[in-house]
């Protein structure tokens, strides 16, 4: 039982692409958390992850009140900062 981030890419026929991100429990095929994005694989994400967000439960980031925080780290960590 845990989560998983799946990753959509989209080409808007430049050099320049859009990946999107999002979170999903991977026991019960459900998404949660907001779209996100970020310029990275997803091995580079959860290397970030682990490094960026240490409070959070590597296992499991469904219901924490901390997911928002997490993704802003993660986007400042990528150069994203929105």
């Amino acid at each position: 039982m845990g989560w998983e981030v799946m990753r959509k890419e989209y080409h808007t026929g430049t050099e320049n692409e859009v990946v999107k991100f999002c979170f999903f429990c991977n026991t019960s095929d459900m998404a949660f958390g907001p779209v996100f994005y970020l310029d990275c694989t997803e091995d580079e994400f959860y290397t970030a992850w682990r490094e960026v967000n240490p409070r959070i439960e590597p296992r499991d980031a469904r219901g924490t009140h901390l997911l928002g925080e997490a993704i802003e780290k993660m986007q400042k960590h990528f150069g994203m900062v929105m």
